[in-house]
């Protein structure tokens, strides 16, 4: 839960002279959070099975990401797709499944969940929760700053997901920038790094 809210302090406006230094990043709460599109693909405006896809959000380390509307549920998701050329591999596929498998099972509040998995016209998929977040390296890449509390809020959250994976045994993949996600009221969500084997990291 939110501690007390810090006592603000009336100081007199300071005025800048030509000589002043330049104003701070912008926090991350007055940076607007709306996901960024990518250039459209054939599957951008079609339907994959239930899903009516709106958008390529982003490039996974598996195959492109979209962001969709599951018809059935009327709900907006985010759809992880396997690339069309790894989806001719039977080992890829395996993999990619076995991975949404894993991740389907892992429940924690500040870990994005996973629905679904599904292959429709050879193309395989898996949906996850739909939150428009940004991650800390599109922050730190943007310029963005995040406030002392976020920043606080975020270490806790990490480590408490991290907990989380070790009390369940849980395999996942290691938890890096790209995977601390910040929502549009400056709370912390996690990616779901949840997998059937750790990617290996380079030199190990």
């Amino acid at each position: 839960p939110a501690g007390p809210r810090p006592t603000v302090v009336a100081r007199p406006p300071v005025k800048l002279s030509a000589s002043s230094p330049k104003s701070p990043p912008p926090t991350a709460k007055a940076q607007a959070v709306s996901e960024t599109e990518l250039p459209p693909d054939e599957l951008v405006g079609s339907a994959l099975g239930n899903y009516q896809i709106e958008a390529r959000i982003d490039q996974g380390a598996q195959g492109p990401v979209y962001r969709a509307v599951q018809a059935n549920m009327g709900r907006r998701v985010h759809l992880y797709t396997l690339d069309s050329r790894l989806a001719k591999d039977p080992f890829e596929i395996e993999r990619f499944l076995s991975n949404a498998s894993v991740k389907a099972n892992v429940r924690h509040p500040y870990i994005l969940a996973v629905y679904e998995a599904g292959e429709s016209n050879g193309i395989y998929y898996y949906s996850c929760e739909f939150v428009p977040c940004r991650s800390l390296k599109w922050l730190r890449e943007a310029g963005v700053s995040l406030d002392e509390r976020t920043a606080l809020q975020a270490m806790k959250v990490a480590a408490e997901v991290l907990a989380y994976f070790s009390r369940e045994d849980i395999t996942h993949n290691i938890l890096s920038e790209s995977s601390i996600l910040i929502d549009p009221n400056n709370r912390p969500r996690i990616a779901n790094i949840a997998a059937r084997e750790a990617a290996k990291r380079f030199g190990v």
